[in-house]
C-alpha cells in the first residue's frame, strides 16, 4: 500500500486508534460495547492506542524533518547542519554596563558574584561578576550585567532602568546607565523561516568557484556521453585556475569524441577564472599471468567466468591514479568455486599508477585441475 506524504505526516490521535482497535476486536467477537471505563479490556486497548499515537507523532516528525519546506525546530536545525552545512544562529543575551552610586551616609557594600539584579519593571539583568566587588561610600562602581533571558526585547534604553537595584537591598544606592548602555545586543534564536532562506541561498555560493568535486560532477553528469565516462580525476597545475580533468570509462581510456563532449559541457559550467584542460586518462596496462588450479568438478566455463568477472569488476572500480593491489588480484580468483591454488607470476608486486593514468587489464590465465 502506498502512503502519501500528507498521510504520513498527519498524526493519528489516541481516540482514533482506540476506535480502530475496538472495531477490530468487535469483529473478532469481543464484547467491546460492554466494556465501560475501568474495564480491563478497554484499559488495555486505551494504553495501546496512546502508545500508537505517540509513535505515529514521532513518525510524522521524522518524515517532515527530511525536507526543507516541512522541517521545523530541532529537525530543521539538524537538516540545515547535515545537508547544507549551516548552523542555526543561536540566541544572544543582552549585556551592558550600569553604574552604582552610593551616598556618603551609606555603604560600603560588597557585591558578591552574580548577586546584583536590576530591572526596568518588566525585564531583569543580573551582574556577571565572578569575584566580589566593593561599592565605596560616597563613591560609584561600574558593573556589567546580563539579561536573564535571551532576545532583542532586552535591548532597551538605559533611561528605562529603575533607580534602585532589585537585589540585594542596598540603602542609599542608585542605578544609572547611559542611553546606549548595551555592549552586546540581545537576539532571539534564528527563526525557521530565516534558516530556510539561508539554506536556499547556500546553493548560490557554489557559483563562485569550483573544486575537485564540481569538476568530477560535471565530467560525469549532464552531457550526452554519461555512460562513456564513469571515472574522472582532477589534477591542478601551476598558476591560478590551471587544471586538467582526466576521464575514463568502464574499460579504461575514453574516445576523443567523449573528451570533446565533456570539454564543451564543462566549458559552459566552469567559473570564468578557471582554465581547465580535458583529456582521457592514459592506459596503464597491467599484464597478469596466472595459473589457477581448481577441482575437476569445478572446471567449467561458467565457473572460470566468476573469476574473470571479478577481475574485470575490480579494474572497473579503480579510480584514475589508483594503484593496483596484488592481493586484490589473488582475491578475485577465489570468486570461482573449488579453487585450490593461485600462482601469479606477473605482476610480482603492487602496480604503481600515475595521476593521469587508469589501470587496465591484460590477462593470460592458465586453468589446471587437481
Amino acid at each position: 500500500m502506498t502512503t502519501s506524504f500528507s498521510t504520513l505526516t498527519t498524526p493519528t490521535t489516541a481516540a482514533q486508534y482506540l476506535s480502530q482497535i475496538l472495531a477490530t476486536l468487535a469483529a473478532q467477537g469481543f464484547p467491546v460495547t460492554a466494556w465501560q471505563a475501568g474495564n480491563a479490556g478497554r484499559t488495555l486497548a486505551s494504553a495501546d492506542a496512546a502508545a500508537l499515537a505517540d509513535l505515529r507523532a514521532v513518525i510524522a516528525d521524522v518524515a517532515r524533518g527530511g525536507y526543507l519546506d516541512t522541517a521545523t525546530g530541532d529537525w530543521l536545525t539538524l537538516l540545515a547542519a547535515g545537508l547544507f552545512d549551516l548552523t542555526r544562529t543561536a540566541a544572544v543575551f543582552a549585556v551592558g554596563s550600569v553604574t552604582l552610586s552610593c551616598v556618603s551616609t551609606a555603604g560600603p557594600y560588597s557585591i558578591t558574584a552574580g548577586a546584583l539584579v536590576v530591572t526596568d519593571g518588566t525585564r531583569r539583568w543580573r551582574s556577571t561578576n565572578t569575584t566580589t566587588l566593593t561599592l565605596p561610600s560616597s563613591g560609584s562602581l561600574v558593573v556589567e550585567v546580563r539579561a536573564e533571558s535571551p532576545g532583542a526585547t532586552y535591548n532597551v534604553s538605559g533611561s528605562t532602568l529603575l533607580t534602585t537595584p532589585v537585589s540585594p537591598s542596598l540603602a542609599g544606592v542608585s542605578v544609572t546607565a547611559a542611553t546606549s548602555w548595551i555592549t552586546t545586543a540581545g537576539a532571539s534564536e534564528e527563526s525557521d523561516a530565516s534558516l530556510r532562506v539561508r539554506c536556499r541561498a547556500r546553493w548560490g555560493t557554489l557559483g563562485r568557484g569550483a573544486n575537485d568535486s564540481a569538476y568530477v560532477y560535471w565530467a560525469r553528469t549532464g552531457h550526452s556521453v554519461v555512460s562513456d565516462v564513469t571515472r574522472a580525476a582532477v589534477v591542478w597545475g601551476a598558476g591560478d585556475g590551471k587544471l586538467t580533468v582526466y576521464l575514463a570509462g568502464p574499460a579504461g581510456p575514453v574516445s576523443g569524441g567523449a573528451v570533446a563532449t565533456v570539454a564543451a559541457w564543462i566549458d559552459t559550467n566552469k567559473p570564468g577564472t578557471d582554465d581547465p584542460t580535458i583529456a582521457s586518462a592514459t592506459a596503464r596496462v597491467v599484464s597478469l599471468i596466472a595459473t589457477v588450479t581448481v577441482t575437476a568438478a569445478s572446471d567449467s566455463t561458467a565457473n572460470r567466468a566468476l573469476a574473470t568477472d571479478a577481475l574485470t569488476a575490480y579494474f572497473a572500480s579503480l579510480d584514475i591514479g589508483e594503484d593496483v593491489d596484488l592481493g586484490r588480484l589473488y582475491e578475485a580468483f577465489y570468486a570461482a568455486a573449488g579453487v585450490l591454488d593461485v600462482d601469479i607470476s606477473q605482476p610480482v608486486a603492487d602496480t604503481s599508477v600515475n595521476n593521469d593514468e587508469i589501470a587496465t587489464l591484460s590477462a593470460t590465465i592458465t586453468w589446471a585441475t587437481a
